[in-house]
């Protein structure tokens, strides 16, 4: 049956789990039916309900020995591949390199970390906007007007702005706080606004029934700091991070309840000093 004791020692290992319940099931039923004197139904009925419990250990420690012998030998191949390289050194150490990157990534996603491309990084908060179900709390950080002119210039963002008006058409309460810098938007001396442009971005989402709110970065004091992020439906939190190298973005992606209220109490630090673009409009006259 077995080629070797290493083969049986194997087996059983294995299947340990499957063995004692089996090995639980039949004293059960022995103990049950002659040293407890019970009804021979009630035997049965052991017997029958350990039978099923050893089918249901036996299914899951199947599946678990499937799955943990799949990733060993992933793991072999990877060592395997590695050691055809051995002779050239220029590609092993290439081969280590992707090897360190991949545990990186792994690390970031254990973090709830993940590292997009422009692209991707479109299509995952384009996808995520498309199932906030209730509201969404948004912060835009526009320092730079090209920060700002990108809602009608880059296609991805374009995408992402048209799921933000299906979703208000479908009753998604959608509220988003820009931050800009006030001298580059308006002359503070006589109030006259310097970049129209920026004005009329906020004012058609404003229209499309977005609520917008405007927060100058220089009204903002020192606890309340300006980190961009997206708030769904109050528990979950997407924190976008600069790009990287001009290709990749960092999107942390939050989920535990203690770290989203921290998130919540933010957004409500920055909105408490920020102005409705209606009531901007009228300050200045531009109603």
């Amino acid at each position: 049956m077995w080629q070797s004791r290493g083969d049986a020692l194997s087996f059983f290992r294995q299947h340990v789990t499957t063995l004692l319940t089996a090995l639980v099931t039949i004293a059960l039923s022995f103990s049950s039916d002659f040293l407890l004197d019970l009804p021979r139904e009630i035997t049965w009925l052991t017997f029958f309900v350990g039978s099923i419990i050893t089918l249901a250990a036996t299914l899951v420690e199947i599946r678990l020995v499937e799955i943990a012998s799949s990733e060993i030998s992933r793991k072999l191949e990877i060592y395997g591949l590695l050691e055809k390289l051995e002779k050239d050194d220029t590609l092993r150490l290439r081969a280590m390199e992707i090897i360190d990157t991949c545990q990186a990534e792994l690390e970031n996603l254990t973090k709830g970390i993940l590292r997009l491309e422009g692209g991707e990084f479109y299509r995952y908060v384009t996808e995520k906007m498309k199932t906030a179900s209730r509201y969404v709390q948004a912060i835009h950080v526009a320092l730079e007007l090209s920060d700002m002119y990108i809602w009608e210039s880059e296609q991805g963002v374009i995408n992402y702005y048209r799921v933000n008006v299906e979703a208000v058409q479908r009753r998604v309460t959608i509220e988003r706080i820009f931050v800009l810098q006030k001298e580059k938007v308006i002359n503070t001396a006589n109030g006259q606004i310097i970049d129209l442009k920026t004005i009329e971005i906020m004012r058609q989402q404003k229209r499309d029934g977005i609520n917008v709110i405007i927060v100058w970065i220089e009204s903002m004091s020192e606890n309340v700091f300006g980190e961009e992020f997206m708030i769904f439906d109050g528990k979950e939190v997407q924190v976008n991070h600069p790009r990287l190298h001009d290709r990749y973005y960092n999107l942390s992606i939050i989920r535990k309840p203690s770290d989203v209220r921290s998130y919540r109490n933010k957004y409500s630090k920055l909105r408490a000093v920020g102005v409705p673009i209606d009531e901007f409009l009228k300050s200045i006259g531009q109603e």
